[in-house]
């Protein structure tokens, strides 16, 4: 039987829920305190490692349970990677996968530790060696909540045309993060760019791409506004999405309400809900409902003979409408324009910035 093992919260996380239950939920505020006090503390790295540090010799857990104890079953995968990339620190070779079976590389020192069994996939840890942990308030839950908190500042307005739109990406590879905003026209008409090299927060996680890209679009969106090359009335295009989010509260959402600027969101994959098999002409798309129940998230475009849409849904301070019939005037091919430039735009930066 697999044995629980409380664990004590380490400094940094619950130097995370204090920020987070410090932070003033004002719309004006909430962006700036953010940068100072909660983007500092977004550590995953720290946080696995203080797991991995309380599994004793003998035993064995796995990306899966680490996973959980952070507070979110979909962060498995980020924990593997940062095992895999050879930074953290700690017994690692204790992790295992969810079978139990262990990494070829870890077997020879495991197996100082604990007896195997030969299994069809490989050497098998007994369920009596795993280990999983008890983390009160395990930190990717805390941020999950604040999102919860966020929501009331969110709101729907109805701005009728948009005559400036933003499109927002980050192209990352290797150690060189950067973040790129590509601004036009509702006619498509180039006017602006801009890129800055920065710094991702947490690896990603399902759900929580805010807190892996918004330490370096906070940055970028506001010296956007002090250089006077958008307002608050532009229309901010993230790569994420909006409303089409179990919390409703996608990046574009969360970006919009800390910011106070009006934003939707494009996503390739769709997060939640289900498409309509009904639908509309707008320009050059055919556009149909993404709902959720009896609730419409956002809506799915395809443009010509695709079969594989995109997903658009409203973040703050815009309808639903507004995005469908700007988003759908500045689509060309399946990628709409706003990202697609910000995504060229990003990538050709990076590929420019010396390492």
């Amino acid at each position: 039987m697999t044995r629980i093992i409380k664990v004590d919260p380490s400094e940094g996380m619950e130097s995370l829920d204090r920020s987070v239950s410090e932070l003033p939920l004002i719309e004006d505020e909430l962006a700036e305190e953010m940068m100072r006090h909660l983007f500092p503390l977004l550590d995953m790295k720290a946080w696995t490692e203080h797991l991995l540090g309380c599994v004793p010799p003998g035993m064995a857990t796995s990306f899966g349970a680490v996973a959980e104890a952070l507070g979110s079953m979909k962060a498995s995968r980020a924990v593997g990677e940062l095992i895999a990339s050879g930074d953290l620190k700690g017994p690692t070779h204790r992790v295992v996968y969810f079978d139990r079976t262990v990494h070829p590389s870890n077997v020879r020192e495991l197996s100082e530790e604990i007896p195997f069994r030969d299994g069809a996939t490989g050497p098998r840890v007994d369920e009596g060696r795993m280990v999983r942990f008890d983390l009160e308030k395990p930190p990717l839950m805390i941020l999950s909540k604040l999102q919860d908190s966020i929501h009331p500042i969110l709101r729907e307005e109805h701005p009728g045309r948009i005559d400036l739109v933003a499109g927002i990406d980050i192209s990352s590879k290797d150690d060189i993060h950067v973040s790129a905003m590509s601004i036009m026209d509702l006619e498509g008409g180039g006017i602006e760019g801009l890129c800055l090299r920065g710094s991702p927060g947490l690896p990603y996680v399902s759900g929580l791409l805010f807190y892996r890209e918004a330490p370096m679009i906070f940055p970028l969106i506001s010296k956007a506004l002090q250089k006077d090359l958008i307002d608050l009335d532009t229309l901010c295009v993230l790569d994420g999405n909006g409303t089409i989010h179990p919390r409703r509260m996608g990046i574009a959402c969360q970006v919009g309400a800390s910011l106070g600027v009006r934003t939707c969101g494009i996503a390739k994959r769709l997060l939640l809900g289900t498409v309509s098999s009904e639908g509309e002409r707008l320009g050059n798309c055919s556009v149909s409902a993404v709902m959720y129940g009896d609730e419409r998230i956002g809506s799915a475009f395809r443009t010509g003979g695709s079969s594989r849409p995109v997903y658009v849904s409203r973040g703050h301070r815009i309808d639903q409408r507004t995005v469908d019939r700007t988003i759908s005037a500045m689509t060309l091919t399946r990628v709409p324009e706003p990202t697609k430039c910000a995504h060229e735009l990003a990538n050709r930066c990076r590929s420019e910035t010396p390492s």
